[in-house]
Formats: C-alpha cells, structure tokens, sequence
C-alpha cells in the first residue's frame, strides 16, 4: 500500500478511481496493511493523504480487528501489528498529540472502535492513561474519554470491570464537573452513574435538566440529562431513591404538560420525556407506585399535549408528499406508546374512554383527533378482559355526525379511518363497512392523504375473510384512485402499498375480470415507475402483472406493458422474479397472432441467464417454440428458431442434471417437427436404464422414452438397435396419460415385428403397458380442451412440463392414434406370423385381454 494508491482512490476521475478502490479492498484482510495505513499517515506532508489513510483505518479496524485466523488463512491484524498499532495511537494521542482536530478526531474513533475488542487487561496501559489524566482533564481527552466509555458501558460481560474503571475515574471527573461546564463532562457523569450511586449529583442533575427549560436553547442539555437518567433507571432502578424518582417524574410530566414542540430540539426533549414516562410505566414498579395516585391527571397531560397536532402542518399546509415523507413514528408516535402504556397498565382508565369519545364534537384540535387515537386501544383492551363500555357503530356515529369543514373535517375522516383498522377484527358486516368507505370517499373531496388512508384501512380489511364480490366492487370503485395515487407519489413504501393492493383485490376476488381495473390501468401512465430502481416496488409490481395476465391475457396493454416493464427490469437487474414474470406471461398469454410481436424482444434477454437458471431458460425457450408454432409462423422460421435459440440448448454431457433438461428441450422440438431430433436416437437409448435416483434422472427416462418411442413410430429400422429389457424397465416410472398411449402406439408396433421368443419373454409387460391406454381410448376419443393454469404461481422452478406444451401434445397424432384399430392390427399381423399373443398371457390375463378384443370389435363395428 502507497500513497499514490491511496490518492488514485479519492481521485474524481471515475476510470482512475475504481480500479484503485477495487484494488485496495482486496489488500484489506491482507496482513500489513493496517501498518502501511498508519506510516502513510505518518510519514506524509499531505493533509489529504493523510486524511484518506486514517479514514481507510478507522473502516478497517471495524471489519478486520476482530477477526480471528485460522490454518488456512491468517488472522488479517496478527497481535504484533495489534500492539503496534495500539502503542501508536496513545503516542498520537497522549504523548505527541496530533494537532490537526479532523485528524485527532479519527485518532480518537480508531481507539473507541479497538477499546470494543481490546480493554481492560488487553490494553492496559490506556486505561491508566485515562485514569491519570482524569485528575486534569482538558477537552480533547474528555472527547476520547466518552467515546470509550460509551463503548465500555454497552459491554454487558464486562460490567464488573467498567464499575471498577468507574471507580477509579469518578473522583477526578466529578471534581472537573463541579468546576467546568462541558457537555462531554455531563455525558461522561451521566454515564458513571450507572454503576456509581450518588444522589448529590443527580439531583444536581435534575436541577439542571428544569432550569434548562427556562433558558434559550436549553432543551438539547435538557434531553441529554433525561436520556442518561433513563439509562440510570433501566440499568439499576435502586440508584433512583424515592425522592428522586419522584423528582425525574415530575420533571418529565412537567415537560409533556407545558412544552410546545414547535422547534427540533423541543421536539426532541418531548420525545424523550414520553419515552423515560413510557419505561417507567411498563416496568418500574416504583414509578408505577407514584403514578398509581393519579394516572387521570397524566392521561390528561398526554391528551392535551400539542404535540398531536404537529405532525398534521404540512397536510394542512399543502405539502402532502412531506407529509407522507414524515412517517408515523417520526412524529406523534411516542405520545401514542406512552397513552397505551398508561391505560394498559392502569386499566381503570379504559373507564373514562366512552366519556371522552362523547365529548369528541366540543373538544378542541388536536385533543379531540388525540381521543380517537385513544380509541384506537379499545379493542386490545377488550381482548385481555377489560371492559370498555362503546361499541364502533357508536364511534362511527359520533363522528359521521361532527360539523366541521375544511382541514379538520379530513382529519375526521382520516381518524375515523385509522380507528376502523385498530376495529378491524370486530368487524363482521362487510357491507356495510364498505358502504362506510364509500361514504367517506364521497365526503373527502379528492384528497389524497384520505384517499390513500381509504387504500390503507381496504388492505388490513383484506387479512379478513372478505367476501370476493365486495373485493370486486373494491376493484371496479377504487382502482383508479389507486393508480393514481402510484403514479403521484415518489415514496416506495407508498408504492409498495398501493400495488401490493391490487395484486391482493385481485386475488380476493376470484379472478373475475373487472371492467374498471382495465381502464384505470389503461389511463394510469405507470411507465416511469417501470424503471424503478427499488428492488421492493419491483416485487410488487411482478406480483401485479401476475394477476393482470391471468385477469386479461390476451389484452394487448397488459402484455405490452409488462414486456416493456421486463426488459427494463432484467436489462438492468438480476431479480429471479422477473424472470418467472416472463414465463408466466408467455405460457399464459392469448390472441398469440396479436401478441407475439411485444414479447418476441424479450428474447434478446437470454443472455442474462446464468448457469443456475437453465431449467428457466429452456421452460421459456419451449413456450417461445409453441407460440411460433400456435402463430403459425412459417416453416423456414420455426427452423431458424430451432437453429438459433433451441439447439444450443440441447447438448447432451453425459450430466444427468444438465441432459434431463436438454431432453425436456428436446421433445418440445419433437412435437413441432420431430425430423430435427430424429437424428439422435442412439444417444437417446442410452438413457433408458439409468437408475431413478432423483427428479433429474427422472427427467430424464421419461423424455429419453418419449423421444425412443416417437422414433420407433416414425422408422421401425430403430428396433434394431433398441435393448429391449432397458426399454420396459423405463415404462415403469411412466404417468402422463398421453405419454402412455404414445408409449402403447410404440409397442403395438415394435410387437407386430417383434420375434415370438421376444413377444413369450416380454407377454406380461407388453400386456401391462398396453391395456390401460387401450381401456382410455376405449372410454372416449375426446380430445381434452386446452387448459390454463388454475394459479397465478408459476411452475417456471418445477421440471413438470407447462400447460400449454401438455395442450399441444394432447394434438399429437400419436396421442390421439385410434390404439384400438392398432391392436386388432398387430394381433392380426401377428396369426398370419402364426403367432398368437394371447396364448402367451396367464389366464387372468388372456380373460382381460379377449374381453379387450371383442369390446373394442363391437365399438369400432358401431362407428
């Protein structure tokens, strides 16, 4: 490692830069490299250089420090280096003191970040360097001290060892406090407290947590003092004696009473005293004691607080998406925890619920938006026994019938809608729920915040058991308010949400088609979202094309849009989803004549496949074939088709993993044209008596036999080379109907040439493997309709074939040859051989056999 190196990695010139990166991360687990960091640093007269080595360090020593060796690959900071590196430091920092402040400060980091591995007896001489200079303090070392100790104080293994390092430190550092004013003096302390009783100070603390209410910007220092308290009380209540604790409750409800948080810092400082009140609520039983001789006036403070009305300036104000941008829990969250916290563990207050909701249309904003967040907590309370005497018609009823307008009357609708989520397991009448929804979206006049709370409170309804007519009309009524809401905003969360919704309505409702949802998508303008970049919004968005496919596939929007969204995506990333998408369209889509054209460029993205996605590639390589065929594409492109996209696919490597897939390729291409895979068949033979061992060797009999006994029907002169026994052990494993009557076509013809020595060995299988095919055909000589998939899952990860390949075998000529005229003209040919198979059967046998015979007589003799 150099200096020119490191220079080259911050060099703006990008061809420069990133070879120099990727270089260097490459040299970071190496041994030396931390040293070389270091003399960079040292020995340089370049600030920057030096800058950059000591940046490289501190990253360094996050990832590598800890990490241990082992015989195969060295530890990447062997104890030699770690003791140099650590002798290093303390010299920079306590012997010849860096002068430069950006610099000092990653000096200082580096040795936080060691102290996190390395402290106490691993290194102790900076223990007793921060021990001695305790006596005489100065900013910097108070700086390095308190990153240390908030390391030390987060090592719970070590507790016993930080109390005695307290200990010893304490005595200097309280004597420093009492006489300078410094921030990290009060975060040091605070911290030491933890394992330090000393109520003087504390309450000192205390003191000067309330007279900083009072001064300007005194709300930072406030917070600070009530966040290290908190840290006191939940590591070791007892330190908190009674009066002091009840001293740091009055403090905080003081601060939620009468503080306006209408500044960052007395924000902050509200957030705080609702989160210290919320611990001591849950799980201070001393603190529950005090509280417990007024938790009424408390639960009045929380409500009237103005911090409810906070978060709802930019709604009003017009900047809905900073509004949106702000979520819940940056904002009016913390009073909530608090409020439930309070009536959970004090449930005598669930009492005063039915009163305030009553009182709701003369309350004042925000207290009466405050209640119906209160609201919100009947349900949970009701499922752990306590009583609450209102019921949510009663809720609906008081605020359907509040007088307000403008801003404060969406804020109504939109209170009414999040108590309707908290209700929602209380909720049976669906109808009129959704007659509710409508009424609300009637009343919002367009707004988009009510509107996407409207989509919000539809999902969580879905986790119910919705009935899939009312889904539908949710599709019909709201679809075009949801892509609306998708194309306006810019928040991935939202996004996510509005889409994950359709593809939910969609589900919910039977896969009805749904006039509605095809023209709010029609008019939607979603094509910019297409090239998202948010691997979540990418997710969803295959999830709802998933459904418009299987809704509308032979809607030409649908499948332009989605070839348009696959080649963005899948030019761009890797997302196997993505590629499941382009299976599923291809094997689902109709109007193929139509339709071909959009996803014919699909296949310029072949290249992106890699090895582990083979078995896709061919599935999709297959439905493009069947669709050339169903387009009725000329003979001369089928071939170049097959030339150019099929056979490089269909090597056979002696790998059964690979060949039973290029097999699978291979009867696909049968079907259509099987003169270009004809030519294989001694290579196919050869898989006939493989052991079936797992799906791919499966995979591949089955397709080996399929593509023998096409052979077999097309050129007798294959028997020749044929091992019969490896032949009927394959049929074995047979299950496909249609490969069963290919595979009884192929052995009425083998069998009318076969010798009688061969027909005697063979009698039982042949008789086997031909009469249920036979008995089939002789049920019915319908050729089944062609078939979608019942689900929207894809089967692209399965090895069974698609639907539309079984649709398009189910034409094969093979498969509906009439086997019955087969029969009677193989034992025909056979008597005039002076051969008669059916001697050759066992008597059950010969009795199945001549019933089989004379049925199927009498049935051709009807025709």
């Amino acid at each position: 490692m150099d200096e020119v190196l490191l220079l080259n990695a911050i060099h703006p010139d990008s061809s420069i830069r990133v070879p120099s990166e990727k270089y260097i991360a490459t040299l970071e687990d190496k041994q030396g490299f931390l040293p070389s960091l270091f003399t960079i640093y040292q020995q340089s007269s370049n600030t920057t250089s030096k800058l950059a080595a000591l940046l490289l360090a501190k990253n360094a020593i996050v990832r590598q420090w800890h990490v241990v060796g082992n015989s195969v690959k060295p530890a990447p900071v062997p104890e030699a280096e770690k003791y140099l590196i650590k002798e290093f430091l303390l010299n920079k920092l306590f012997i010849d003191p860096e002068p430069d402040n950006k610099l000092r400060e990653l000096l200082q980091i580096c040795v936080g970040t060691i102290s996190k591995h390395s402290f106490y007896d691993q290194w102790k001489q900076l223990e007793t360097l921060l021990i001695t200079k305790s006596q005489s303090p100065d900013e910097d070392y108070l700086k390095l001290l308190n990153t240390v100790i908030k390391v030390q104080i987060r090592r719970r293994i070590f507790r016993v060892q930080f109390k005695e390092f307290a200990i010893k430190l304490y005595p200097g550092i309280k004597a420093a406090w009492l006489q300078m004013n410094s921030d990290y003096l009060d975060k040091i302390m605070l911290k030491l407290l933890t394992v330090i009783q000393d109520s003087d100070v504390l309450r000192s603390f205390l003191n000067k947590a309330n007279e900083s209410l009072y001064k300007m910007n005194g709300e930072t220092l406030a917070k600070d003092i009530l966040k290290g308290i908190n840290l006191i009380d939940a590591s070791f209540p007892d330190l908190l004696s009674s009066e002091l604790l009840l001293i740091y409750i009055d403090l905080n409800c003081k601060i939620i009473s009468e503080l306006k948080p209408n500044t960052p810092e007395r924000d902050a400082l509200l957030r705080q005293s609702c989160f210290n009140l919320k611990e001591m609520v849950i799980s201070n039983p001393a603190a529950q004691q005090i509280l417990q001789a007024n938790p009424e006036g408390l639960l009045q403070k929380i409500l009237d607080q103005e911090g409810w009305g906070k978060r709802w300036e930019l709604w009003e104000m017009g900047e809905i998406e900073d509004f949106l941008q702000h979520h819940e829990q940056a904002d009016e969250t913390y009073l909530k925890k608090l409020l439930f916290a309070l009536v959970k563990v004090f449930p005598n207050l669930a009492k005063y619920i039915p009163g305030l909701a009553r009182e709701i249309p003369s309350l004042p904003f925000p207290k009466s938006h405050a209640v119906c967040i209160l609201i919100g907590i009947v349900p949970s309370l009701q499922e752990t026994g306590i009583e609450c005497s209102i019921s949510f018609d009663e809720i609906l009823s008081i605020l359907g019938n509040l007088q307000c307008e403008g801003f404060k009357k969406l804020l109504v609708l939109r209170d009414a809608l999040w108590i309707m989520r908290k209700w929602v397991r209380n909720i049976t009448d669906y109808v009129s729920i959704y007659g509710v929804i409508q009424t609300i979206r009637q009343a919002c006049n367009n707004d988009r915040i009510v509107i996407y709370e409207i989509c919000l409170t539809i999902k969580q309804l879905l986790y119910q058991t919705i009935p899939a007519q009312i889904c539908f009309s949710i599709l019909q009524d709201f679809s075009t308010d949801i892509f609306v809401l998708i194309r306006q905003s810019t928040i991935p969360q939202m996004i996510w949400n509005m889409i994950s919704l359709v593809s939910a309505l969609i589900n919910m409702s039977a896969f009805e088609k749904c006039p509605g949802l095809l023209a709010a998508f029609q008019s939607s303008g979603l094509s910019e979202i297409f090239n998202s970049d948010s691997e979540l919004i990418i997710s969803a968005l295959v999830d709802m094309f998933e459904g418009l496919v299987h809704l509308y596939p032979e809607e030409k929007i649908i499948i332009e849009a989605v070839s348009s969204f696959l080649l963005n995506q899948i030019g761009k990333h890797h997302i196997e989803k993505c590629y499941y998408l382009w299976h599923y369209l291809i094997a689902n889509m109709d109007a193929i004549k139509e339709n071909l054209i959009y996803v014919e460029p699909l296949l310029q993205l072949m290249k992106n496949f890699d090895k582990n996605q083979r078995t896709l590639a061919i599935k999709i390589i297959e439905e493009y074939l069947l669709l050339y065929q169903e387009a009725e594409k000329s003979p001369l492109e089928i071939s170049q088709f097959i030339d150019n996209w099929c056979l490089p696919l269909c090597s056979l490597e002696g790998n059964l993993e690979y060949d039973g897939l290029s097999l699978a390729l291979l009867t696909t291409i049968g079907t259509v044209d099987f003169s270009r895979v004809q030519g294989g068949f001694m290579k196919y033979i050869q898989y006939l008596g493989i052991p079936k061992t797992d799906a791919y060797s499966t995979l591949s009999i089955l397709t080996s036999l399929f593509l023998v006994n096409k052979s077999i029907l097309a050129n007798e002169e294959c028997l020749n080379y044929l091992n019969i026994s490896d032949w009927f052990q394959a049929m074995a494993i047979l299950s496909s109907s249609n490969h069963k009557k290919v595979n009884a076509a192929a052995i009425l013809k083998a069998m009318s040439l076969f010798p009688a020595e061969i027909i005697q060995q063979y009698a039982s299988l042949i008789f086997k493997y031909i009469v249920m095919p036979i008995e089939n055909f002789k049920n019915s000589t319908v050729v089944s309709s062609p078939q979608r998939y019942d689900s929207r899952k894809p089967h692209s990860n399965q090895l069974s074939p698609s639907q539309r390949k079984i649709n398009y075998m189910n034409k094969d000529p093979n498969v509906n040859t009439n086997l019955i005229v087969l029969l009677r003209n193989c034992i025909n040919s056979l008597k005039a051989r002076g051969i008669f198979f059916e001697q050759m059967l066992t008597p059950e046998e010969r009795v199945k056999f001549e019933e089989l015979l004379r049925d199927g007589h009498s049935r051709s003799s009807s025709k």
